[in-house]
C-alpha cells in the first residue's frame, strides 16, 4: 500500500469515526430536533445540498484553477457530513441539538441525494465520472449512514 492509498483509508476511517462518535452521543430528542422544525430542516438541507455545491461549482469554473482543484472544491461541497458543526455550535454557546439533528438528517438523505448530485454534475459539465451513482450511494451508505 502506497502513501496515497494509506491517506485515503485514513480519511475514510476518520469520517466513519466522526459520524460514529455523533451517533454515540446523540439522544433521540437531538436526532428529532430538525424533524420537529420542518422549515429549518428544509432550509438547512437546501443550503447543504443545493446552495453550497452551486456556489462551489460557479467559483471553481469561474476561476482559472487546475482541474484537480475544481474537483476537490466541488467534492468538498457535496460532503454529506457537517463534520464539526455540533462541536462548533456547542463552543459558540449553543446546544448540540441542531448539529446532531442536521448530521443525522443529512446522513439519511445523502444516500440518495449525493449520488444524484454527482450524476447531475457529471452531465452538467459534460464529464461523466468513473463511479456510477450506485457506487457513490454505496460509499455514502458504508462511510456515513452505517457508522451513524
Amino acid at each position: 500500500m502506497d502513501v496515497f492509498q494509506l491517506i485515503i483509508v485514513l480519511l475514510k476511517v476518520s469520517i466513519a469515526a466522526t459520524v460514529f462518535g455523533y451517533g454515540l452521543h446523540a439522544r433521540s430528542d437531538e436526532v428529532l430536533h430538525l424533524v420537529r422544525r420542518p422549515r429549518v430542516q428544509i432550509v438547512s438541507l437546501l443550503a447543504m445540498f443545493v446552495v453550497t455545491p452551486t456556489i462551489a461549482l460557479v467559483l471553481a469554473t469561474a476561476l482559472d484553477v487546475p482541474l484537480v482543484a475544481e474537483v476537490a472544491v466541488v467534492a468538498l461541497a457535496f460532503s454529506p457530513v457537517p463534520a464539526l458543526l455540533a462541536k462548533t455550535e456547542r463552543e459558540a454557546g449553543g446546544e448540540m441539538s441542531y448539529g446532531i439533528g442536521l448530521t443525522v438528517t443529512a446522513a439519511v438523505f445523502s444516500v440518495v441525494i449525493t449520488p444524484a448530485l454527482v450524476a447531475f454534475l457529471g452531465r452538467l459539465v459534460d464529464r461523466p465520472y468513473e463511479a456510477s451513482p450506485v457506487q457513490v450511494g454505496g460509499i455514502v451508505l458504508a462511510e456515513v449512514l452505517l457508522p451513524l
